[in-house]
């Protein structure tokens, strides 16, 4: 059995609460706009029933679309930015790839690392780097990290305490 890092399934929880609340308030938005369909339907008139059945289908159509979007994995990703996407070492043979859902794989020379980061990303700042797993001695380890950075449409320069490193599309 692999031990696993006590700062990883706190991050785990804490990811799994968010995902939940994020839920809970959808759901209850729905619930809440099913009731003001039904309300409405009753005083628009028409046949009360069949009205009311058209109100809760739709309610439940778009609470479904609503809670389907939920933990970032449907599409539209909580750090989609103009600088997601693949980026290639300029400072040693080494490439970082940045997710619209807030995950990151890093492969170079003796080292293979991924994880997550905060979102999202502007041209410059420091960003909260959490790496879940490495492979090979040259990476740094599991942990979170502060990670100063600055980007532009075509170059991403990153410090997580290893050093400076430079990219470009």
């Amino acid at each position: 059995m692999i031990p696993i890092p006590m700062h990883t399934v706190l991050v785990g929880v804490a990811a799994f609460v968010g995902f939940l609340t994020c839920c809970a308030v959808l759901a209850k938005l729905a619930i809440w706009w099913a009731g003001e369909l039904v309300r409405l339907a009753g005083v628009k008139g028409g046949t009360g029933g069949e009205m009311r059945r058209r109100a809760y289908l739709l309610a439940a159509v778009f609470a479904g679309l609503a809670i389907s979007g939920c933990g970032g994995g449907g599409g539209g990703g909580k750090c989609a930015s103009p600088y997601t996407g693949l980026w290639i070492g300029t400072t040693t043979t080494d490439q970082i790839i940045l997710s619209e859902n807030c995950d990151y794989q890093y492969q170079g020379p003796g080292c293979t690392s991924a994880g997550t980061y905060a979102a999202p990303l502007g041209s410059q700042g420091s960003v909260r780097v959490v790496i879940q797993s490495t492979t090979g001695g040259n990476c740094l380890p599991v942990g979170t990290y502060a990670c100063a950075y600055s980007a532009s449409s075509t170059t991403l320069t990153f410090n997580c305490g290893g050093g400076v490193f430079n990219y470009r599309r």
